[in-house]
């Protein structure tokens, strides 16, 4: 499975080189479509940041301490004068190297990644491929994004490792979740497609794919390209997905659902 993750991200880096080269240097100072604040350009610099903190840390202004969301916007914007093609050059050196340095990392060592979670060097891998997918599919390609070029394909080799992103990441980061009187159930649909319930206990997300105790009060029913969109809160779930039961009581809990 880690292996086959590797290839996925390895696919998706492919994707995005071929978007930066393929796009006209008119289309980075495009709006992005998911990014409030970020252009076309905003949005590749910050993958080829992510990678960038991975084998290339101490180039970078220091982030520590800092939300992931605020370090993004710090770092993207202390790079943000490069050039379309130092971009590009940088992201082929660094790219490669973040493949072997996730290959390097004790495979048992929980990775604190902030406000993020914690995770394992696969739940990091799957973060970059969702990462990755997510900002082209739904930021840069269109109808979402500006950019009238295909983007990486809906396939179950890479959205599997991005659904698998969001279940593992929404027990750690949404916060004060409203509870719920029983569990809802998710039943996702196409490439990566699987079914997973949700409950709430102290504030926080539980998932599983079994039910828990207790009565499942609602059912949502959405592909996992939509997944993508409003689960980040791209976009409302109320607009892209069919929620059935117990809408009212679900809907808070849905409410508050939103990974990063």
């Amino acid at each position: 499975m880690f292996d086959r993750d590797l290839e996925a991200f390895a696919e998706e880096q492919e994707a995005l080189v071929r978007l930066m080269r393929a796009t006209a240097a008119g289309d980075w100072d495009l709006p992005s479509g998911g990014c409030p604040g970020w252009s076309v350009g905003d949005v590749f610099l910050h993958l080829c940041l992510t990678v960038a903190l991975l084998v290339d840390r101490r180039s970078l202004p220091p982030v520590d301490g800092l939300s992931t969301e605020r370090a993004n916007d710090v770092l993207v914007a202390h790079r943000r004068s490069w050039s379309r093609d130092r971009v590009i050059e940088d992201y082929l050196a660094n790219g490669p190297a973040a493949v072997d340095r996730l290959r390097a990392i004790d495979p048992d060592r929980a990775l604190a990644l902030g406000d993020l979670g914690t995770h394992t060097r696969h739940g990091l891998l799957r973060a970059y491929v969702w990462d990755h997918h997510t900002h082209l599919t739904c930021d840069v390609v269109a109808p979402d994004g500006p950019v009238s070029l295909p983007g990486p394909p809906a396939v179950e080799r890479l959205m599997a490792p991005a659904v698998g992103w969001i279940l593992a990441a929404l027990p750690q980061q949404p916060r004060d979740v409203p509870a719920v009187a029983g569990a809802i159930r998710l039943d996702l649909e196409g490439p990566g497609g699987r079914v997973a319930h949700l409950a709430v206990r102290d504030g926080r997300f539980e998932v599983s794919d079994a039910p828990p105790p207790g009565a499942v009060i609602a059912e949502v029913r959405s592909s996992t390209a939509d997944l993508l969109r409003w689960a980040t809160q791209r976009r409302s779930w109320r607009g892209v997905a069919a929620v059935t039961g117990d809408v009212a009581a679900a809907a808070p809990a849905l409410d508050a659902i939103r990974v990063f």
